[in-house]
């Protein structure tokens, strides 16, 4: 029993750390789209209360609730949000998750995101996704490029910023 506990309080935090990781989206859907979990970053991204949020469908709520400009690189239109419909629901006969990329904007900011859906399986059944968002690190990448080209101007050797910038760059790897 002691052993199921631990278990269990372990799925329990690992879950919440998962939903609510501070720079990423999270959101849980079942068989039919309609969500059923959530991280408080999403809520706040969307501008909902919760009650609100549990009663609409995820696709929907990726596609009219956030300000979404570009979809794999193409400037969002009806039929670039009717491919990735069509992906996003397919996910549930294939077994296998989708990648995708989309911009948005999210406090007058432009950003760029990786979004992974992933079906749930149980019983050989699809019973709901998971659908990740996850900001890029481009954005990041080059404040810090920027803080480096500064620091040179005032007066840091140039070898010591080099090894600065060769770390955060294997670090995006």
């Amino acid at each position: 029993i002691e052993d199921d506990k631990l278990r269990n309080e372990f799925s329990q935090k690992a879950t919440n750390l998962i939903k609510n990781a501070p720079f990423d989206y999270y959101y849980a859907t079942d068989k039919k789209d309609k969500i059923i979990d959530f991280s408080e970053s999403f809520l706040e991204l969307t501008k909902s209360e919760p009650n609100e949020l549990y009663k609409t469908l995820g696709l929907q709520t990726l596609l009219a609730q956030l300000n979404i400009t570009t979809i794999n690189g193409q400037e969002f239109s009806e039929p670039v949000a009717l491919k990735f419909h069509y992906d996003y629901m397919n996910t549930a006969k294939t077994n296998a998750p989708a990648h995708f990329y989309i911009t948005l904007i999210e406090n007058e900011e432009e950003i760029e995101c990786l979004g992974i859906v992933e079906p749930i399986i149980c019983n050989k059944q699809f019973v709901g996704r998971n659908i990740y968002l996850a900001k890029s690190n481009k954005e990041t990448l080059n404040k810090i490029q920027i803080g480096l080209k500064d620091a040179l101007n005032v007066g840091l050797k140039r070898k010591t910023v080099n090894a600065i910038r060769r770390f955060f760059v294997l670090m995006h790897l």
